[in-house]
């Protein structure tokens, strides 16, 4: 079974590092609830107002959990550095351009003087298809519909003492980095543990 470092919660204070500078401009405090993390810091210039990771950053933060483990980063390492420039390494290299939109795509994360490579196939997989993935030690980004939008989690293993496919897929959400079942992910976002509340799942690695 695979194991992903535990992340922060989305809702904690992910600060910017001390000391850090973007263009000779110093920032401080909570980089997750900050829009000048996106706008300015990140490059995404057209993000609106209200975005910031706190309300809308579940995709990138997941694909951070990613970056993490690959490179066996802690996320705790300098002020919560490491979790901070992962998360502004996917926003900045897997946005649709200078608009804060969750694009998939292939791109290498620059972090702790390490190249760490994330791929993205932009396909649909089956749930059966993400179970044989998942089997085989690779991971899957779930996307779960919620009474109001959307959540990304990750899934980063199999329980094969279950039968159901819902509660054999393991997944890590952003949202608490707590592992939970795919099932209880869902219930999680106030609907049905269903598969037809899976918008999709693709692979990831």
């Amino acid at each position: 079974m695979n194991t992903v470092d535990r992340f922060e919660n989305q809702g904690w204070a992910v600060n910017y590092p001390n000391g850090f500078t973007y263009n000779g401009t110093s920032y401080t405090g909570n980089a997750f609830s900050s829009n000048a993390f996106i706008k300015t810091v990140c490059g995404i210039t057209n993000a609106t107002s209200s975005d910031n990771i706190n309300s809308t950053g579940c995709p990138w933060c997941a694909v951070s959990m990613l970056i993490l483990y690959k490179g066996n980063l802690s996320n705790e390492t300098g002020n919560r550095s490491n979790t901070f420039y992962a998360v502004k390494e996917t926003v900045t290299k897997s946005s649709n351009g200078t608009t804060f939109a969750y694009a998939r795509k292939n791109f290498t994360a620059n972090l702790g003087r390490k190249s760490i490579t994330i791929t993205q196939p932009n396909n649909t997989i089956s749930l059966n298809d993400a179970i044989i993935h998942l089997s085989g030690g690779g991971f899957v980004m779930f996307c779960l519909t919620r009474p109001k939008g959307m959540h990304f989690v990750l899934a980063e293993g199999i329980d094969n003492s279950k039968t159901n496919a819902l509660d054999r897929i393991l997944v890590i959400a952003p949202d608490g980095g707590i592992k939970r079942t795919l099932g209880e992910a869902l219930e999680r976002g106030k609907v049905a543990a269903n598969v037809d509340n899976i918008l999709t799942m693709r692979q990831i690695s």
